[in-house]
């Protein structure tokens, strides 16, 4: 059974097929469904200008990108399957597309090629192809079990942490029909909080990777940035923490720290590649201290809301299994101190799943049609 997925919720064009079986076993849909091809077309470097995602603009590149995306996935597939672009289009049962949440305009663009592809094989092959349309978030939530190995027991009860530049969430997952929002931020996404304060620091959008990979696997409060949200809510914060950051950079007396300054291309990859304690120059050692420490704290307190969710309502005799999802699920540190709540097996998605893309689209596209329907 072939299955084809769409995911335009913001700026990533794509379009995936995935081969999968039929049956009502979570289970056994995960562990058999296989990417046939994955294909995204970024917009950042048009974005980047602007600092940020403009819906319109971005809704016309969707627009523009689709069907080269969509040719090139159907190229790779029938590659891997040894078929003609006719046979593939014709085995075609299920067409998954994402709905909601995103911007508007770019999610129209998704739905509206899916319906077309609907009438096309309709017309051409007389075959009503149904749609399956998917929650975004869901699909965070299902590239954590995409293409990670057999499952040979129920990962439920679940719980997953949810961390993208839109949202970050704790969920218990009871099963895939029954998913419940226990944590959200209160403010700003974690993401968000990550590409603004590098924006802050003078990296070009989206620079939570900057950040990311300058901070690397140092996990240390060196400039004493203050915690958030230490009671016992569940609940997270990060708009704090920015504010925090934006007046330590504007009263930094170090020269060459600027607010929203321009860093080159050079400082950049020298502050990658280089260690904190082999930095000589005042400002860029700066700049990677205020890396690390950001990096440091919003790390902690998603790692303390996980630890405290196990413990609230007796939850940590119920849970089986942990998970991560969504773009900041790609960050090293998150994913290595995640690893330190070791009684629980967790279910991490590869690193090519972490963004938006069509693959995970797809997954939660056949687990809806074959499990909730």
């Amino acid at each position: 059974m072939i299955c084809l997925a769409i995911e335009t919720s913001c700026d990533d064009t794509s379009v995936a097929i995935l081969e999968y079986h039929n049956s009502t076993s979570f289970e056994n849909i995960v562990s058999t469904t296989k990417v046939l091809s994955s294909c995204v077309s970024s917009q950042i470097e048009v974005h980047a200008v602007y600092g940020g995602v403009i819906p319109e603009i971005g809704a016309r590149y969707h627009t523009t990108n689709f069907l080269p995306v969509l040719k090139a996935a159907i190229l790779e597939s029938c590659s891997k399957l040894g078929i003609d672009e006719t046979a593939l289009l014709q085995a075609i049962d299920l067409i998954a597309v994402t709905k909601e949440p995103g911007l508007h305009s770019a999610l129209k663009v998704g739905i509206e090629e899916a319906k077309a592809l609907q009438y096309f094989i309709k017309l051409k092959y007389g075959r009503m192809v149904p749609i399956e349309y998917v929650n975004h978030l869901h699909g965070h939530i299902a590239s954590s079990f995409l293409e990670n190995g057999v499952l040979t027991f129920s990962p439920f009860p679940h719980l997953h942490l949810l961390v993208s530049g839109g949202n970050t969430q704790i969920l218990k997952i009871n099963s895939w029909t029954d998913i419940n929002i226990i944590a959200k931020t209160v403010d700003d996404a974690v993401g968000e909080c990550y590409d603004k304060t590098a924006r802050m620091i003078g990296f070009q959008y989206p620079g939570g990777v900057s950040l990311a990979r300058i901070a690397g696997l140092k996990d240390k409060n060196i400039i004493g940035l203050n915690r958030a949200m230490l009671n016992d809510s569940l609940n997270m914060s990060y708009s704090g923490l920015k504010t925090q950051v934006r007046y330590i950079i504007q009263a930094c007396n170090i020269a060459g720290v600027t607010y929203e300054g321009n860093m080159s291309d050079e400082d950049r990859i020298y502050l990658i590649e280089t260690q904190l304690e082999d930095i000589t120059n005042p400002r860029l050692k700066f700049l990677k201290e205020l890396c690390i420490s950001v990096q440091s704290v919003c790390t902690e307190q998603l790692i303390r809301k996980m630890k405290l969710a196990l413990r609230n309502n007796d939850i940590d005799k119920k849970i089986i299994t942990l998970g991560v999802s969504g773009g900041v699920s790609a960050n090293l540190l998150l994913r290595q101190n995640l690893g330190s709540i070791a009684k629980y097996p967790i279910y991490r998605p590869q690193l090519k799943y972490t963004g938006d893309n069509a693959a995970m689209i797809g997954l939660a596209g056949i687990l809806n049609k074959l499990i909730k329907n």
